[in-house]
């Protein structure tokens, strides 16, 4: 826990997902799943097809499924927690 005059921050309740776990079921479907580690309420996930824009999904479990993928194609994914609408941790 770090001090600044009356702030107190804890960095567990803040922490970046842990264990971010992407698998394909077939060419077109993936799940993605992470391990909470703090007080986390919500999950913000981007991800982004061959290399478009990134697009966001607001969640409140710590899992997604992706479906109707397009075959051949490359997805990157990020996840972040949502600890209010202010506070977020940094992407994993």
């Amino acid at each position: 826990t770090a001090m600044f005059e009356d702030i107190t921050l804890d960095p567990a309740k803040y922490a970046e997902a842990n264990g971010l776990i992407v698998s394909n079921d077939t060419g077109h479907t993936a799940e993605v799943a992470w391990e909470p580690t703090g007080d986390e309420t919500f999950w913000e996930l981007q991800y982004q097809t061959n290399k478009d824009e990134w697009k966001s999904v607001t969640l409140k479990e710590s899992y997604y499924k992706f479906q109707d993928l397009p075959g051949k194609s490359t997805t990157s994914v990020r996840v972040r927690a949502l600890c209010s609408e202010t506070e977020m941790s940094k992407w994993t």
